[in-house]
């Protein structure tokens, strides 16, 4: 009886390592086949890496899978990879997995199809004027084609600031009124934009005998383009080097003004510290308006330097510190009621946001 149960353990453990090693060279095979698909066939190495995750789990293999399936435009899938690795105890990986869901959380928000909502909010402090100022748009858009390059679209755009007065006699430090347009966005290239809206636009302080209710039409163009860093996600202070830029030009019809108003910007900086899902930024920039009819407001050169502190990546939010220094330009020059030179310190918060 005893000889039958020795004979009985040896045939077991030689099934158990027959077994294994049948396991071991069926993975093994399954790995060189994935990568041999990799760059032909993305979809068939994805295959090929489950079958050998079947077999083995490897966090290794998982990673792959799942940039694999972002490359292929399995986003959801790619989202539920990227996530069951956010916990995994290679500390690399978790970073990697973490940054990879934040740029995709963002391009599944900014590419849905067929509608987009996009909410642009900028809050402001300026030393120079001594004024709190807001501007705001939410902007709903509809594809009409197939390559998403135009658009329908409804824009709510909201102005405002603390110090300007309405009245008989107003005095106006920026644009207070609450616009509702509806129109045409189309989209020739990357960067590249043309608006044509018309709408109402409800002043939000009296400005004399005139109408707080008016028809607002506009034809706008504008691009812009730069050097954008990739958001990262560290688990530990990481003090960083990277260098960004961005610049941006746009110029347009306003029928409420009746005037042709443009802008650029340009900023150059460098990403100094990442922490999370934080970064803060150092950077120079600088700014120009200009108008058809030469008024001094509209007609502004400017140029300095600031600090950006980006609190979540995943929020959309930032807080910018700016200082610069400004001069009006052109025959507007000889239209200010002050200095033709300043000095001002901006305090910014923004959203940016898709939805």
């Amino acid at each position: 009886m005893r000889h039958h149960r020795i004979h009985f353990t040896a045939a077991f453990f030689i099934l158990f390592v027959s077994f294994l090693f049948g396991q071991t060279t069926e993975r093994t095979s399954a790995l060189e086949q994935a990568y041999k698909l990799i760059e032909k066939d993305p979809a068939g190495a994805v295959k090929e890496f489950r079958i050998a995750q079947k077999l083995f789990y490897s966090d290794t293999i998982a990673l792959q899978i799942a940039y694999l399936l972002n490359s292929i435009g399995h986003t959801n899938e790619s989202i539920e990879a990227f996530t069951q690795l956010t916990s995994c105890s290679i500390p690399e990986f978790r970073e990697r997995a973490h940054s990879a869901l934040i740029v995709l959380d963002e391009l599944r928000r900014t590419q849905r199809n067929p509608a987009t909502l996009h909410l642009s909010a900028t809050a402001l402090n300026d030393s120079y004027f001594q004024d709190n100022i807001l501007w705001s748009t939410l902007q709903g858009a509809y594809n009409l084609t197939d390559t998403r390059n135009l658009s329908a679209v409804i824009t709510l755009g909201l102005s405002a600031d603390t110090r300007s007065v309405g009245g008989t006699l107003p005095v106006l430090y920026s644009d207070n009124v609450l616009v509702f347009i509806s129109g045409f966005r189309y989209s020739p290239l990357a960067g590249a934009v043309f608006d044509v809206e018309g709408g109402i636009a409800y002043d939000l302080r009296i400005q004399g005998n005139r109408s707080r209710l008016r028809w607002d039409y506009r034809a706008v163009g504008s691009y812009g383009t730069g050097v954008y860093l990739t958001p990262k996600y560290c688990e530990k202070l990481y003090f960083e080097h990277s260098f960004f830029a961005d610049a941006g030009v746009s110029a347009g019809f306003y029928s409420r003004y009746d005037n042709v108003i443009g802008y650029a910007q340009g900023r150059a900086g460098i990403r100094l510290i990442e922490y999370g899902a934080s970064a803060f930024d150092a950077y120079l920039r600088t700014n120009l308006s200009m108008d058809s009819q030469n008024l001094f407001y509209n007609n502004i050169g400017e140029a300095g330097g600031g600090v950006r502190f980006i609190p979540d990546h995943k929020w959309g939010v930032s807080v910018l510190l700016e200082f610069l220094r400004g001069t009006y330009i052109g025959r507007s020059r000889f239209q200010s009621t002050g200095d033709r030179y300043h000095s001002t310190i901006r305090l910014m918060g923004v959203i940016d946001r898709f939805f």
